[in-house]
């Protein structure tokens, strides 16, 4: 009996791309189900504007857990990551797998955690959505230290350093690896301890763009872009695993939330206070 025929790599490619859709699809009917805003009033259109749309993009496991079978991931038992449900206790949260003008629409905070390169689109995307009154939760870590079950070169792995590059010199900050890393364990921030471990730092350059300021030294900045604001932290170890056994750490990603959303409804497009 002859060998069986080789699958065409053209194939294999394509049928990746189908799946990561198909699970994005899956995940986005999933968290509305979970996260659904109270119905209008008879009468009313649009949604609630006391519920705050939160949009999340990233590589960590927070939206599902990491695992080898995608029926396991998106089984209703799945183990819940603790910071999607800080998340979605102040907000209705929504997954964002693409940034583009139809996606950003209607988002009160895009939360920005440890995420994909953006392609050249997605950067212009989301700088006019901030200069715009959008406003921005950012975690980018220079050297992510979190365990993956995934190994280096695995789609599925986090991503290990931020590629935020590109939108944060737009913005005129550049990350640095904090020297030596392992210096510093927790920031002092607004009466909330927030965990750190291999930590960056931002430098600020002269630019035109948006006004940065430091927060907490240069590990946590604030930015004005326009019309909005970006909030950016330069580590991601707060939304590590086990991190769920600190209530610190819980209340300190809330505080970071409220910080970088302001008033409910006060962004972009959407009914103010």
């Amino acid at each position: 009996m002859g060998a069986a025929p080789a699958i065409p790599a053209a194939f294999l490619s394509a049928f990746r791309s189908w799946a990561a859709v198909a699970i994005a699809a899956m995940l986005a009917v999933s968290l509305s189900a979970c996260n659904a805003a109270p119905a209008a009033d008879p009468g009313e259109e649009g949604q609630d504007p006391a519920i705050r749309q939160i949009g999340l993009m990233t590589t960590l496991p927070i939206l599902w857990a990491e695992s080898d079978d995608f029926s396991q991931m998106l089984a209703p038992d799945a183990p819940s990551h603790w910071a999607r449900a800080v998340l979605a206790g102040e907000g209705s949260l929504m997954a964002v797998d693409t940034l583009g003008p139809g996606q950003l629409a209607g988002i009160d905070l895009l939360v920005l955690a440890q995420p994909r390169m953006l392609s050249a689109a997605e950067n212009v995307a989301l700088d006019d959505w901030v200069r715009g009154g959008g406003k921005a939760l950012i975690f980018a870590d220079p050297l992510l230290t979190e365990h993956s079950r995934y190994s280096i070169g695995d789609r599925r792995r986090p991503q290990d350093v931020a590629l935020l590059d590109t939108i944060l010199a737009r913005w005129g900050l550049r990350l640095e690896q904090a020297v030596p890393a392992a210096a510093t364990t927790s920031l002092s921030w607004n009466g909330q301890t927030i965990p750190l471990a291999a930590h960056g730092a931002f430098r600020r350059e002269e630019t035109r763009f948006a006004r940065c300021s430091d927060l907490a030294g240069p590990v946590l900045v604030s930015c004005d872009i326009g019309e909005g604001t970006a909030l950016i932290l330069a580590d991601a170890a707060l939304l590590e695993e086990h991190q769920e056994d600190d209530p610190a750490a819980q209340r300190a990603l809330a505080a970071l939330i409220r910080q970088a959303a302001g008033p409910i409804g006060d962004a972009a497009g959407n009914i103010g206070e």
